[in-house]
């Protein structure tokens, strides 16, 4: 079986997106034990110059189709 750049990439990318998933699972059960609305926690900026989590948790799913597009 050859190696391609694609199938690398793909790996990388599955890799990636689970591990996100699993992250935003562990969210979606923080916010439901302390009661907190899932919106304001993806509007939450780390610092003020930072984009808000859901910028940041919609990048690495937009990325895969921008670069196998090109």
């Amino acid at each position: 079986m050859s190696l391609t750049m694609s199938t690398v990439a793909t790996q990388s990318f599955l890799q990636t997106l689970t591990a996100l998933s699993k992250i935003l699972d562990k969210a979606a059960a923080h916010c439901a034990a302390k009661k907190i609305d899932q919106a304001v926690l993806l509007q939450t900026r780390l610092t003020p110059d930072m984009f808000p989590s859901s910028s940041r948790c919609r990048s690495p799913a937009i990325s895969p189709r921008t670069r196998s597009v090109g």
